[in-house]
Formats: C-alpha cells, structure tokens, sequence
C-alpha cells in the first residue's frame, strides 16, 4: 500500500497559540479523480472520501470477527466514520501519527510546522498484515465521527518503527507502546435515525443533545433496560481512561488559569513555575486506551444481552422525530 505524509494547521487547544499543527498521518495515495463523494444518503457523512466506501466493505466482510470480539447484536451498526473537522478535509484511509489533544487543559508539544512541511507529501509503502482489533474512541469525538469505536487493521512490526521514525522526524517524540492502524469503520448505535454529519443529522442540530444521549448509553448502558453497554469498563478499563484523563484535563485547565492570573513580574516567576510543574502530561501519565483483539491481551469484551440491546432500541425509538424513523 502507498500512503502519503499529510499534516494539517488549525486553532490550537492552548490559549497562547494562534495556530499549530494538529494533525500528521500517512493517507492511501489514490489515482482516483474524484476524491470526495457528496451523499444524500442519510447514514454516511454529507461528504467523505471515495476510499471510505472501500474500507466499509472491508469491515463488513469481518463482521463475524467483530461478533466474535463482543461488538454483537441488534444494537450494532457499521459506519462510515466522520472527521473531527471540516468533512471537506477528509483524506480517506489513513493512519494517524498525530491528533492534537482534545482534553480540556491538555498539556502536550504539537509537531514542528516546518519539519512537517518538508516531509509533506514523502511517500512511504507498507504492507498491512496485522490483526483486526477494535479501539477506543475519543468520547468527547464520539458526536463528530458519528460513532464510538474503531473497526481497526492493524500494522505489523516492521511499518510501527518506520511511522516512529517518521514522528521523530516532525518533532515528536517516539513510543514504542503506540498502535498504528488504518480505520475501515466506526461501531455506533443501530438506533441512530442518522449519522450526526450527515446532510439531514446537520440540518436537525437541535437533536445533538439526544445524539450525544445515545452514545453515552451505547458506551455506559441504561439501567433502566438492564443494559450494561459496550464499554465493559471491568474488562477494558475505558470508563475509567476517559474518567482519569477528563479529571486530569480539568485540572491542568484550573493550574493554567492561575498562571494566565498571576502578575507578569519576576517576583512571580516561583509561583509560576511551582504550578507548571503541577501540570499533568496526560499521554506519558495514562497512555492509550488498550485494545480488544483476537491476538490482544483483551480478546473480546461481555457482549450486552440481546433483549436488553433490543430494550433500549426501542426506547430510543420513540424519542426520535418521525420525520427521521
């Protein structure tokens, strides 16, 4: 496979910093001369590019391994995942070498923007032989991809130390324990009416609260139905991530805002760097979400009961518009 080194600029999550990379990955170079794809079509994003379709029917194909894994039953759908930007922007299959942090107070060093635009644009070849896997989405992500989980190729060995190379080569530092993978599809909610960036789930932005409800209940469960969700915290340890890297990003935004407060004088400068030390770097601190896989340490997670899955559809029914049903 050919894939390409991409970056993109945009408003950085630190109040100081006008603008920063906030993304590198190496995207599938296509012959293709119709790149984006615009779609009516209700379930897929208003606009993607013409490599998702691909990838879709990808993760369709390993559906009885995604069952395998836990992801089954009625609740269960396959999507076409949304960016969490522009949709214009999307470049297709691609593996990501970096995402800027989304946690509010994140502390963390973006790529360097000139390193990444000398490399921009190097083509690399790879062979992808690794395992399929699931992985844990960013929740606070969950609304823009349309989806909570990632249907997941994985790379081999050989391809993690040429994407460590490549992050070295932006200013980043190396990590061994990163997984590298192309995305073919997210798991969200089969009682979605639509996906949230779709042409009509964009024109509906009033059903963002009750969007954002069903991905909480689809992760977390509803009690009330007796369904348990798909994060299997006791298993995965994923509630407990988002819930550690969410206090932690709190309270890196709390310190920072003490910083921005005090008096710019030297008299200061102790107080200052007392509370940067205090500051949590949430990625050296908890690292990434584990994985589930056949060939993972967690190879698959409790699947919810089917009747509860099937409860909870149902309530989700009748909450939506029926102009969406």
């Amino acid at each position: 496979m050919q894939l390409a080194v991409r970056y993109g600029c945009g408003r950085g999550v630190r109040s100081d910093v006008d603008v920063e990379v906030v993304h590198v990955s190496l995207q599938f170079v296509s012959d293709s001369d119709k790149d984006i794809i615009l779609s009516e079509d209700r379930f897929q994003p208003y606009c993607f590019h013409h490599s998702r379709l691909r990838a879709l029917e990808l993760a369709e194909s390993k559906r009885a391994e995604i069952e395998a894994i836990g992801f089954s039953g009625p609740a269960i759908s396959l999507r076409i995942p949304g960016i969490p930007f522009s949709q214009e922007q999307d470049a297709g299959l691609h593996i990501s070498l970096y995402n800027q942090p989304q946690q509010e107070g994140a502390s963390y060093t973006p790529p360097d923007k000139a390193l990444c635009a000398a490399l921009a644009g190097d083509r690399f070849s790879i062979l992808v032989d690794g395992p399929l896997k699931i992985l844990n989405g960013n929740e606070n992500n969950d609304l823009k991809v349309g989806g909570c989980y990632y249907v997941s190729q994985a790379c081999g060995s050989d391809a993690t130390k040429m994407f460590n190379d490549i992050k070295a080569r932006v200013g980043l530092d190396r990590d061994e324990t990163q997984q590298f993978h192309l995305s073919l599809a997210t798991i969200a909610p089969s009682w979605l009416p639509c996906h949230p960036k779709s042409k009509v789930g964009l024109q509906n932005q009033n059903l963002s609260l009750l969007f954002k409800e069903a991905f909480q209940v689809f992760r977390h469960g509803d009690s009330k139905a007796g369904f348990v969700g798909f994060n299997d915290d006791g298993t995965t340890g994923w509630s407990m991530h988002s819930s550690r890297t969410t206090k932690a990003g709190l309270s890196n935004a709390e310190i920072l805002k003490k910083i921005k407060e005090l008096p710019a004088s030297q008299d200061h400068e102790p107080e200052k760097t007392r509370l940067q030390e205090e500051i949590i770097n949430i990625l050296k601190t908890y690292g990434f979400c584990k994985t589930v896989g056949s060939r993972e340490n967690i190879q698959k997670i409790t699947q919810p009961c089917s009747d509860a899955q099937l409860a909870v559809i149902q309530i989700f029914g009748s909450l939506w518009p029926k102009c969406l049903t």
